[in-house]
């Protein structure tokens, strides 16, 4: 091989280095046998040559670039589909990847539909879908149809129309009609008897708008005398709710003879006996009846049957009565 100088003489070193110049074999070289391509070619005097068919030598090993070139086949590992092998060669700077045996199963390019099955298989470089069978259950998307079926072309068809039998509530009339994928019901008129749901509302109805409309329960009967006269509804209940009368209220115990007071816990507890004391019309027998309180002779059978002082005649017709 012919000597080759060192090019260091061209950057204007002394001519001490220019000295130090010694011609060397490149194939012989330490430097010439270990240096990166670029040095070997600018100090070397290297020629790299490019093998036919190749790309640029700006990529390196096994760095392909992202639009497929390539300069060595290591570099051909990413096909474009599930029907090339994976493995390619580098012709003419791009990669090419033969295409997989007739049959082989894929499921990258399945069409979304539901009538495909979910893997195809490979057909000249290409993955064709499978279709599912005549009448395999699907959903074409319309509310409006049901017992959809595909058609084994892969396209999913609507059955029968569907029924619109479930209104929102019962102020709705019960059959109803489908369009635009929506049930649609009449209101049932004005009156027809409902319930809101509401435990605390009564006499329900429907107000010709299919809304069930009910009147506030009133509560006004408390069910004891120690209890207030007006009260609240429980809407978990339904019931009626009153606040006990204040403490020491009158009231009237169970037992006719007896006295009573409210205990403020809306109860009426007894407090005292009753004296029956004599009237203008009636003398005290000196008894009480629990069950009716004080019992009274008779005027008239004090009087053996005479009516006196008009206490036991009847205003109605004049005769003597009893009491």
């Amino acid at each position: 091989m012919k000597p080759i100088a060192r090019p260091w003489a061209l950057l204007g070193l002394p001519a001490l280095f220019m000295a130090a110049c010694i011609a060397f074999d490149d194939s012989e070289s330490e430097f010439c046998r270990t240096a990166d391509a670029p040095r070997r070619v600018a100090i070397c005097g290297e020629i790299l040559e490019t093998p036919q068919g190749t790309g640029s030598s700006d990529a390196g090993p096994g760095d392909a670039g992202s639009d497929g070139s390539c300069s060595q086949d290591s570099q051909c590992t990413t096909p474009p589909d599930q029907c090339h092998e994976t493995t390619g060669t580098c012709v003419s700077g791009s990669c090419e990847y033969p295409q997989k045996q007739t049959g082989s199963v894929c499921n990258d390019a399945i069409p979304t539909g539901v009538c495909f099955s979910s893997s195809g298989t490979c057909e000249a470089g290409l993955c064709r879908a499978s279709y599912k069978a005549r009448g395999a259950s699907c959903e074409d998307g319309q509310l409006c149809t049901v017992n959809d079926t595909c058609d084994g072309a892969g396209n999913c068809v609507g059955g029968g129309p569907r029924a619109c039998n479930s209104p929102p509530n019962p102020c709705f009339e019960p059959s109803g009609t489908c369009a635009s994928d929506t049930c649609t019901y009449k209101p049932i008129a004005k009156g027809k008897l409902c319930d809101d749901g509401n435990s605390c509302t009564v006499s329900d109805q429907c107000n010709g708008a299919g809304i069930c409309v009910g009147t506030e329960k009133v509560c006004n009967s408390p069910p004891d005398q120690c209890l207030q006269s007006s009260g609240t509804c429980n809407s978990s209940t339904g019931d009626c709710v009153y606040p006990p009368q204040p403490s020491g209220t009158g009231c009237q115990p169970d037992n006719l003879c007896k006295t009573g007071a409210c205990n403020g816990a809306g109860a009426c507890v007894e407090t005292g006996a009753v004296f029956c004391a004599s009237t203008r019309c009636k003398t005290a027998m000196g008894t009480c009846n629990p069950a009716v309180g004080c019992d009274y002779n008779d005027w008239c059978a004090d009087a053996g049957g005479v009516c006196s002082e008009d206490c036991c005649r009847d205003p109605s017709n004049g005769l003597c009565m009893a009491f």
